[in-house]
This record gives structure tokens, C-alpha cells and sequence, in this order.
């Protein structure tokens, strides 16, 4: 079984309180309660144009509030169960920045596929708020489709 070797180097109270917000994370996807958003999304992730959230597929590349809040509202509503392992997260921290890596599962009617998630966090006023947010499928090789998307490719000059 594939996991993590680590849970990373974050400060025993910063851990806590990122676990605390991963679980709120997990539990509004568990929850899919399309009208509880506009509280989830703002209690989760910085009003800006800078927040970010990549969903499994190539093309989903969400920037801005308006669009992750859009974008999580459509998983909720359309895309299978999310099931996250919380508790077995690595979460490493620097200050007010904090990088977590974590392993779940998208059930479907029919089957079960394994996803991976991580994320880069940020205290902003004393609360840890979701800066980036990446969805990845892990059950199969990635292929040069995923990684890229016409339109965000940019080549160094």
C-alpha cells in the first residue's frame, strides 16, 4: 500500500490546527450541502483572485473565489463522494505557510478511484485558510495530457 513516510514537520499546535481544517474541508465534501457554501467557502479560503483549485482533469483549473466557490459547488453537486484520510496528512509548516499532502478516494455508483490532494495553506489573521487546493488521480500514470492545457503552458524566454 502506498502512503505517506511522514507526517511532516509542522509544529505539534500547528499540525492540530491544520487538521482542524482539513476535516472542515473533508466534511463540507462529505456533507455536499450545495447551500451551506457561501459559509464553507468563506470560512475556508481567502476572498481573493489569487485562491486556487485544480481538479482531476486537465482543464480544471479554477482561479478566484467566484470560480473555487463555482467549482466546489459542482463537485458537491455532481462528482462522487470524496473520502480524504485526514488524520494520516502530511503537513509540513514554515512560519504562517503550511504544504499538506494527503490520500483518499472518490466513490462513484460503480467503482472507487484513488485520489491524492495537497494543498498550500496560509495563517491569514490567525486562522489557516486553503491558498491552493490540487485534486490528482493516483491509479494511473500521469500522462503528458495532464500536466498540460493549452493556454496555461508558458515557456521561459
Amino acid at each position: 500500500m502506498r502512503g505517506v513516510a511522514s507526517h511532516g514537520d509542522a509544529p505539534d499546535a500547528t499540525r492540530q490546527e491544520v487538521l482542524a481544517r482539513l476535516r472542515a474541508l473533508r466534511d463540507g465534501y462529505l456533507k455536499r450541502d450545495v447551500n451551506a457554501i457561501d459559509g464553507y467557502m468563506t470560512d475556508l479560503f481567502p476572498h481573493t483572485d489569487s485562491v486556487q483549485v485544480f481538479g482531476t482533469d486537465a482543464n480544471e483549473w479554477n482561479r478566484g473565489f467566484d470560480a473555487v466557490s463555482k467549482f466546489i459547488r459542482n463537485d458537491w453537486a455532481t462528482w462522487g463522494g470524496v473520502i480524504l484520510s485526514v488524520d494520516d496528512a502530511t503537513i509540513s509548516a514554515q512560519g504562517d505557510t503550511a504544504w499538506v499532502a494527503l490520500n483518499g478516494r472518490v466513490e462513484f455508483s460503480s467503482n472507487k478511484r484513488p485520489i491524492r490532494l495537497t494543498a498550500t495553506m496560509a495563517r491569514i489573521n490567525g486562522k489557516w485558510m486553503f491558498e491552493q487546493v490540487v485534486f490528482q488521480w493516483i491509479d494511473r500514470r500521469a500522462g503528458m495530457r495532464d500536466l498540460m492545457h493549452p493556454g496555461t503552458l508558458r515557456l521561459a524566454h
